[in-house]
């Protein structure tokens, strides 16, 4: 014998218009009995709550309930989502559904005042439901689908709604906010404000959610973990948003998911409200435009800056297919939009920041909420694969150019210029090692590394300018062995040149060493690099074995790589370096006599 919810299902299929959820309906019965309590005091009901908490999937339930317990004679559903419903078209469909042929053709032929007098006669003293789904929509509110209708009309649907008050016939509302045009002469007081699921009937939102992504044994692991509760607090019972997150349970951790989609905010006690509100920004959003513009700014992280780098960003997008058609305009717009939900926050830099620098003093900082990231990001891997990396591939050139611009900026011989760098670097910090990380799977150029070394040498933080270096280099060792030509492999020998500077600089000196001598393989080997660029690199390296060679002890073999550096400088006049190779050779022969001398002293005291 079936039981309740396969025969909800059943009846959704053949009677009501609208797809049974997902994952079945579930939970709700105390919001049953309450709404149906209320109706009986009040016979018009507006049923409030956010976008994603449930409300057609509870009226979808209620329409069938209704149905199977005889709670009225029949029952008449609109959704402003589905369509713009004008007075005259819900007159017309609930008339055939209350009216049978002659009587039906009678109706119809009747003007419209004529058809709401005798059909609103009917309403009054029969006992039917009459839904109204998404008001919101009616009226064009900020991210609802807009099916608007002009306020002539929207008064006409006031007036039919106001003449059932106090009737027989039963009418449930339902938005996000308040429909105050409609309150006085229609629902009153009586609103019933939709929260999240209970607790149990979360709990088994979520299992129903988990059983088609992971295994029976992650799942009860999943269920166990103490993250998991936390995040399901986050959530606070929301369907849509629970649907969304969960689902992300597959590659990652609770604690790694809870993490993300908080960043610093912990405490905040709107969470859970913010979180459901960004939700239904990115997956229902009603504008197709939107969507895709959306997932541009899923690379990001943290901050974005506005005023120059995002129209630059947008300007090479435009040169992919997917965004050709969309100005800048229509990007603009979607940050304001953002802007105005909060997942975007703007932030004008300080002027202790600034430091009276009239260069960016215009400069905007948008900083990404930590869900708004997080959600993004989770989309823009379930997007086509083709797409993605062409978004990746525009976002990584982005910051490769932005990585020049920065790094000439450090090098600069003026202090406010460097900086200035440091800041730009600073706050673009992590997009710029995103982008890394995405050259480094690709085997591109590491231009970025470079900029992210000067930022931490002008930092002076050795420790995470080692670590650093020691990935990237660890990084390039699964190379194509091919890549021994050009650019990428003048980069691979320049990173371990940084590597080996860490290590020197660290007083690690076998392996500064170790890493310097990998430096001049790789240099002899490559091919396809100007000829006097190559040349200064095997000086240098020669010279920085040197430096190596004496903090060793090893001063013979010091002596050797510094005559060899002042050779190759010498034979490219590059006076500065030789002067320096010059200097360290004095250095050098001068400890080997203060050896010498102390040496045959020795020998004259025995």
């Amino acid at each position: 014998m079936p039981n309740k919810e396969q025969e909800y299902d059943v009846c959704c299929q053949h009677q009501f218009p609208l797809a049974p959820p997902t994952w079945g309906f579930v939970g709700r019965q105390l919001e049953i009995a309450e709404i149906e309590k209320a109706l009986e005091q009040h016979n018009i009901l507006l049923l409030r709550g956010m976008a994603g908490v449930g409300k057609t999937t509870l009226l979808n339930y209620l329409c069938q309930r209704w149905q199977m317990t005889n709670f009225a004679q029949d029952i008449f559903y609109f959704s402003y989502e589905q369509q713009a419903w004008t007075l005259a078209q819900i007159l017309f469909e609930i008339g055939k559904k209350v009216y049978e042929n002659s009587e039906l053709a009678q109706f119809q032929e009747l003007s419209q005042q004529g058809q709401i007098q005798k059909l609103v006669s009917k309403l009054r003293s029969q006992d039917y439901i009459l839904i109204i789904d998404n008001l919101e929509s009616l009226t064009g509110q900020r991210l609802a689908i807009k099916n608007i209708l002009p306020k002539e009309q929207r008064d006409q649907i006031q007036n039919l709604l106001s003449q059932l008050l106090g009737g027989k016939t039963r009418a449930v509302l339902s938005s996000r906010s308040g429909e105050y045009w409609l309150q006085p002469e229609t629902f009153q007081t009586n609103i019933y404000p939709l929260q999240g699921l209970d607790q149990e009937a979360r709990l088994l939102l979520a299992q129903r959610i988990l059983q088609s992504a992971v295994s029976a044994s992650h799942l009860a692991e999943i269920i166990q973990d103490q993250y998991f509760e936390k995040l399901m607090q986050l959530l606070a019972g929301y369907p849509l948003a629970m649907e969304v997150i969960l689902a992300n349970l597959k590659q990652q951790s609770p604690q790694e998911i809870w993490q993300r989609l908080q960043g610093k905010d912990v405490n905040r006690e709107d969470q859970a409200e913010r979180l459901v509100k960004c939700v239904e920004y990115i997956y229902r959003n009603p504008s197709r435009e939107a969507q895709n513009l959306l997932l541009c700014l899923a690379p990001f992280s943290e901050f974005i800056e506005r005023s120059f780098s995002l129209p630059n960003y947008f300007q090479q997008l435009q040169t992919l297919k997917p965004w050709s058609n969309y100005t800048f305009d229509n990007f603009n717009n979607l940050i304001q939009e953002a802007i105005k939900g909060g997942f975007l926050l703007p932030t004008k830099l300080s002027s202790e920041l600034l430091n009276n620098n009239k260069i960016i003093s215009e400069h905007y900082i948008l900083k990404i909420t930590p869900c708004f990231s997080y959600l993004l990001k989770a989309k823009l891997d379930h997007n086509q694969e083709t797409t993605n990396k062409a978004l990746l591939a525009v976002f990584v050139k982005h910051y490769q150019l932005l990585a020049d611009s920065y790094q000439s900026l450090m090098q600069s011989q003026d202090i406010e210029q460097q900086k200035l760098g440091v800041l730009f670097c600073q706050l673009e910090y992590n997009n710029l090692h995103q982008a890394l990380l995405f050259c480094l799977k690709q085997q591109a150029s590491i231009n970025i590394f470079f900029c992210l070394d000067k930022y931490y040498q002008l930092l002076d933080d050795l420790n995470r300018r080692l670590k650093l270096s020691e990935f990237v280099c660890q990084a390039q060792q699964t190379y194509l062995p091919q890549i021994q030509t050009g650019k990428r492999a003048f980069h691979r020998a320049m990173a371990l040149d940084r590597l080996a500077i860490s290590y020197l600089q660290m007083q690690q000196y076998q392996k500064a060493k170790e890493s310097y001598q990998q430096v001049l393989k790789l240099l002899q080997s490559i091919s396809g690099v100007e000829q006097r660029q190559k040349q200064l690199a095997l000086g240098s390296t020669y010279y920085q074995l040197g430096m190596v060679s004496r903090e060793l002890g090893e001063l013979e073999v010091a002596q050797q790589h510094y005559q060899q550096a002042l050779v190759i400088f010498s034979n490219l006049s590059a006076r500065n370096e030789q002067g320096k190779a010059y200097q360290q050779l004095k250095v050098v022969a001068q400890k080997m006599q203060e050896i010498e001398k102390r040496r045959e002293q020795g020998l004259g005291n025995r």
